[in-house]
């Protein structure tokens, strides 16, 4: 080990400083690139060198110093001493210098930078490409290209510069140089993670870097102690992945100073993988034992694996998981010096690359498949998706066994799979597995798969899956007939030659035959019909037919013989010829038929039923016969025909025998199905000669009936008075079209039913098809109404039943009827309806309404209760109502309970006394609502009927009486009363006034006469405008009293209305004396005065004065007044004239203020011829004939 001197001033003045403006450039070692021949360009770009720089100034102060950038600030190293270029996953920026040797402009430059891991053929940790601007002949540039290495250890750097335009010298364009990188660096400047031992520690009195170290001792200025063995110890270093065998150098290098004593020794250790500590170096004397001048550093020089660096080598051994370093410091008891300092520890190895940049996939690329026993491949490529170059292994999946395989090469040479195929990154590579089918494998695809893996990570794997197909052989085959065919001489027959492809391949075959060898006059060929070419799979036999001619006159079973060739037309090589012989029979003449008993136009057997038949056979021919029977069977269809059994028969001359052919009939044949056709064959063995007898075609099929009926759907409850349905199915299981009468069985006469088929009602028969007409089902709604007279929870057995009505025994009567049970179900069925009730109703009067509540349902009900409701149109508070509830009397506004027995009714009734200010177009509503019902749902449901009654009839009238004056009256003269009559009635009133006055004492009303049964008049209705009637009643005394009281009553006609009031009246009665002195002044002034007047009027007339004259004569009259004497007050009238003025009613208002009426008097009537009438007096006829004759009294 060699020591070489490195120095690190101290003192300023004692500096060694090498002055550099900038980084230096390490020369590239040029890459063989192979020369351009084209026309020199004048183009010569070369990488003319690169500098590695930390990109952070932190990470330069860390590892600058044992790294290649140079020069260091206060540090002499050679620029050559260095141990790493970066450190792992640190930033690092590199300048590369470009130089364009030619003479012309280079165009834009594209600098490459590749660093690839030297442990593999194909791993880049970088490739970055960055563009430089051109450069002139001559001219030199730099670029920077920052990248952090993922992997530690000894690398390649690759750099090429490639310019736009030609080079003419490519051979200098790529340079490359080692590239190293740390994995782990100690600066010293904390030994926190350290474990340190006696005098061992952190020291500033010196430094490579950070300015601190590690020092074993008491520093410059003292000694360590004598008899010391003290250690420091690393911490732990997981370098579990690093390659076990490297091609470089794999350890640590550190800075150290110092001095010791003799026989003072510093030994440095590695811990193995087994935990165990080996020796490395140990360090002893003096570097440096002044620091008085400044410090010299010292590290190693070591020749490990064809190089000298100052790396101390770890085997593979020290590289594990828990990787450490230990420096162990001895001193014995002779002397002490000041001990030793350690700076800058850094470490390198090669670091395996991890799974991560394994990647792998496989294509497939064509597969060949093999017929059995014979050679096919696949061919694949294994495709490196990862970012190095790897050896993958690849592995057969699913081979069956008893197949073989290897691996080949695409140039044909075999390798080993266990070995694998090589595969760099972007570089796929194609090999192809050869695989041989075991002979007896079987047809079509097989499924396997290639597993590909990698050989460093095992995980990392790519399958492939891939379908080997085994491909079919096609094997002819040509089999002469089971029995050698015969002919008779002079006859032409047929025979048939079986074809067969026993292989695994369809295929067209070609067939052909040579005769030569038959003997002469013999011929063979194939039919018109038999192609010469046919398609056959494997497995589907199937047969030539060929005809041979015997010619006449050879002797019975003479033989000849011929060749058959059969060959496939996609593999010439599969043929096959075959010799078949053929010989010369008998002529046969024999006769079959039907015995005669068989011999029919029809015979009907049922489905599925068997019959025999039986046949007779003749040999009519002079020598023995051996004859196969059959039966050529024609549009059997599915019935069964079994052919005749037993060895051939055999018959001589004259001989004849019998067989017996069975038929059945299928299960499901429809009436009048029609059998198969039967023909009875014969085929001689001997001359292969084929007798037909006569065909039979009488079999037909009997028609069956077989109808059913089954319970689709059914109710578990009938409901009374609701249409309740069940659903049958009928079906007709015969075998042919039938008519079915479907009928109830025992219904009750009470109840209705009826029938429905496809939604509409149904009577009289169904019809039904045969089942293969699809229309062999129906279903049958059978609809039930049962009276609401059934009880509730009455049970009920429904029976309906079907019959064919052809008249043939249905086959099975036992499903010929359906039932299915039932229960009435509980109805509630209360019905409430309105009886009777008025209309209208007037004030003061009484309304009935009566309703009906009735169960009609089948079962007692006692979930019901009234509500009974009354309320009137405006509102009126003194409403009184009454209820009655089946003839008891019960509060109206209760809720009544009700209990009903089915069938049950009960009457209701409400009561009203209608106010008597109860105004016109007062509406009254009476409700009753029953509570409790359901409806048909189950859902709670009020029964209400309402009863309207309008008060819109109205009898009210008013009267009164009054007397004109309330003085008295003279005596002679009427005493006026008037009577005022209103009535606002919605009728017609029909009054009666009747009048009590003192004996002696008249009273007329309106200048009638009041008799003693009253004067009848009628008021028209006024309950819109009031009809108001205004009367002029005179009170006339005759004689009697002089005072006294007029009883008037108004009544009506019905007794409805009685008004009574009572006038008091008062005449004057003059004594005797006066009265006739004042009768005859009167009499006598009035006569002279009228006398005069008339006169006057007479002289002084014109003829349009005469009605003047009789006005005044009128006038004359009326002044006269009425007769001393009057009419009696009952009896016929007195003798007598009187002047009346009758006056109609008249509408209006009624007054109090009595009218003034003017009496006029006139003439009285003349006398009828027949005299007054009985009892009359004159003076009664004047006063009151006229209304005698009118009527009117």
């Amino acid at each position: 080990m060699t020591g070489m001197l490195m120095r690190r001033a101290i003192l300023l003045a004692a500096l060694f400083i090498v002055s550099v403006s900038g980084p230096v450039l390490t020369e590239f070692e040029p890459q063989k690139v192979e020369s351009s021949s084209a026309k020199a360009t004048g183009v010569d770009v070369t990488v003319s060198g690169v500098s590695v720089q930390y990109t952070s100034s932190t990470d330069k102060s860390s590892y600058e110093m044992f790294s290649s950038n140079y020069p260091i600030s206060n540090f002499n190293r050679p620029a050559i001493l260095y141990v790493i270029d970066t450190m792992v996953n640190v930033s690092t920026t590199l300048t590369v210098e470009v130089e364009n040797l030619g003479t012309a402009n280079s165009g834009v430059i594209d600098v490459n930078v590749v660093l690839k891991h030297n442990e593999y053929s194909f791993f880049e940790l970088n490739n970055t490409t960055v563009q430089m601007s051109a450069l002139n002949g001559g001219q030199t540039n730099t670029v920077n290209v920052v990248f952090a290495p993922g992997y530690s250890g000894n690398h390649t750097l690759t750099i090429t510069a490639t310019s736009t335009v030609s080079d003419d010298n490519p051979s200098n364009d790529a340079g490359s140089k080692g590239f190293t990188v740390g994995s782990n660096y100690f600066n010293c400047d904390t030994l926190s993670t350290w474990t340190t031992g006696n005098e061992w520690g952190a020291s500033i009195e010196t430094a490579i870097s950070k300015g601190m170290s590690c020092h074993i001792g008491r520093g410059s200025t003292s000694t360590y102690s004598n008899g010391l063995t003290t250690s420091l110890i690393s911490p732990p270093m997981d370098m579990s992945d690093a390659i076990s065998s490297p091609l470089r150098t794999n350890g640590f290098s550190f800075f150290y100073t110092g001095s010791t004593a003799q026989n003072d020794v510093l030994k440095i250790y590695a811990k193995t993988n087994l935990g165990a500590w080996t020796e490395l170096l140990s360090l002893s004397n003096t570097i440096d034992g002044d620091f008085g001048d400044g410090v010299n550093w010292q590290t190693f020089s070591i020749s490990d694996k064809g190089a000298v660096s100052p790396l101390i080598p770890m085997t593979s051994n020290l590289l594990h998981s828990t990787s450490q370093i230990k420096f162990e410091f001895s001193s014995d008891a002779s002397g002490s010096d000041i001990g030793y300092w350690l700076d800058d520890i850094v470490f390198v190895y090669d670091q395996k690359v991890r799974m991560k940049e394994y990647q792998v996939s496989a294509q497939g690329v064509a597969t060949n498949g093999a017929t059995p026993g014979e050679w096919g491949s696949i061919n694949m490529k294994i495709v490196n998706d990862g970012n190095i170059s790897e050896t993958f292994i690849p592995s057969l999946q699913g081979l069956p066994s008893d197949w073989n395989a290897y691996y080949s090469r695409l140039s044909g040479t075999n390798f080993n799979p266990e070995q694998g195929l090589t595969v760099a990154p972007g570089a796929p590579v194609e090999f192809r597995i050869m695989i041989q089918p075991e002979e007896n494998a079987s047809i079509g695809l097989h499924q396997m798969s290639v597993l590909i893996s990698s050989q460093q990570y095992a995980s990392i794997t790519a399958t492939l899956p891939v379908q080997f197909l085994v491909k079919a052989d096609r094997i002819p085959v040509v089999t002469p007939p089971p029995i050698r065919p015969s002919c008779p001489p002079s006859y032409t027959c047929t025979f048939e030659v079986g074809l067969d492809n026993i292989g695994d391949a369809t295929d067209v075959f070609d067939i052909s035959y040579d005769s030569a060898s038959l003997p002469t006059g013999w011929d063979v060929g194939f039919t018109w019909t038999q192609a010469t070419s046919i398609q056959i799979r494997p497995n589907e036999p199937t047969s030539a037919l060929m005809t041979m001619t015997v010619p006449s006159g050879v002797a019975p079973d003479t033989v000849g013989s011929f060749d058959f060739t059969m060959r496939a037309q996609n593999d010439s090589l599969r043929t096959v010829t075959t010799s078949i012989d053929i010989s010369a029979s008998m002529v046969s003449d024999a006769s079959v038929d039907l015995v005669s008993s068989h011999k029919m136009d029809r015979i009907y057997i049922n489905a599925g039923e068997e019959i025999k038949l039986t046949y007779e056979v003749w040999n009519n021919a002079s020598r023995q016969d051996i004859f196969d029977i059959s039966v050529l069977v024609e549009d059997q269809g599915t019935w069964i025909v079994e052919q005749p059994t037993g060895p051939p028969t055999v018959l001589n001359s004259g001989g004849k025998t019998t067989f017996d052919v069975y038929i059945t009939a299928p299960n499901n044949a429809q009436a009048e199905d029609r059998g198969p056709r039967i023909t009875p064959l014969l085929e001689s063995q001997r001359s292969f000669m084929i007798i037909q007898g006569e065909e039979f075609d009488s079999l037909r099929i009997r028609t069956t009936e077989d109808v059913t009926i089954e319970t689709v759907n059914s109710p578990a409850k009938l409901t009374p008075s609701i249409p309740n349905v069940a659903t049958f199915l009928v079906t007709n299981n015969g075998n042919g079209d039938t008519n079915v009468l479907l009928e109830p069985i025992d219904f009750p006469q009470t109840w209705d039913w009826w029938m429905v088929i496809d939604g509409e009602n149904h009577t009289g028969p169904l019809s039904l098809t045969v089942s293969y007409d699809l229309g062999h089902t129906k279903e049958v709604e059978l609809w039930l109404l049962l009276p609401m007279e059934e009880s509730a929870g009455e049970r009920h057995t429904i029976q309906i039943r079907v019959d064919p009505l052809s008249g043939q025994q249905d086959m099975n009567t036992s499903d010929n009827t359906a039932e299915f049970t039932a229960m009435t179900d509980a109805v509630h069925n209360p019905i409430l309806s309105l009886l009777s009730g008025s209309t209208s109703t007037m004030a003061g009067g009484v309304i009935s309404v009566q309703a009906h509540i009735e169960n009609q349902g089948n079962t007692f009900d006692n979930r019901l209760s009234l509500r009974t409701t009354v309320y009137s149109t405006p509102s009126l508070e003194n409403i009184k109502s009454f209820l009655t509830v089946g003839g008891a009397s019960k509060n109206i506004i209760d809720e009544v309970p009700l209990t009903l027995s089915a069938g049950q009714g009960m009457n209701l009734s409400v009561d009203i006394l209608v106010p008597d200010d109860a105004s016109l177009n007062t509406r009254f509503v009476i409700q009753y609502e029953i509570l409790g019902s359901v409806d048909e749902n189950g859902f709670p449901t009020t029964l209400t009927v309402e009863h309207l009654v309008i008060l819109d009839y109205q009898r009210r009238i008013d009267a009164s009486f009054v007397s004109e004056s309330n003085e008295s009256v003279g005596d002679g003269l009427p005493a006026n009363i008037w009577a005022n009559h209103t009535s606002v009635s919605t009728v017609n009133e029909s009054m009666i006034l009747t009048v009590t006055a003192p004996d002696g004492w008249q009273v007329t009303c309106d200048k009638i006469l009041v008799p003693e049964t009253g004067l009848e008049f009628t008021s028209s209705p006024g309950h819109v405008n009031k009809q108001t009637t205004q009367s002029l009643c005179e009170i006339l005394r005759l004689k009697g009293v002089s005072n006294g009281d007029v009883v008037f009553t108004i009544r009506s006609g019905d007794g409805y209305h009685e008004m009574t009031q009572t006038v008091s009246v008062s005449f004057d009665v003059p004594d005797e004396d006066a009265v006739f002195s004042n009768v005859e002044l009167i009499g006598g002034g009035l006569g002279g005065v009228v006398f005069i007047c008339v006169l006057l009027l007479f002289l002084r007339r014109t003829p349009n004065d005469d009605e003047s004259i009789l006005e005044l004569e009128d006038t004359i009259q009326s002044l006269n007044g009425p007769p001393t004497s009057g009419p009696p007050v009952s009896g016929p009238p007195a003798s007598g004239a009187v002047v009346e003025q009758q006056m109609a009613p008249e509408h209006h208002e009624l007054e109090t203020t009595p009218k003034e009426i003017t009496p006029v008097q006139s003439q009285p009537p003349t006398i009828p011829e027949t005299g007054l009438p009985p009892g009359w007096s004159e003076e009664q006829w004047a006063y009151y004939g006229q209304q005698y004759l009118d009527g009117t009294l």
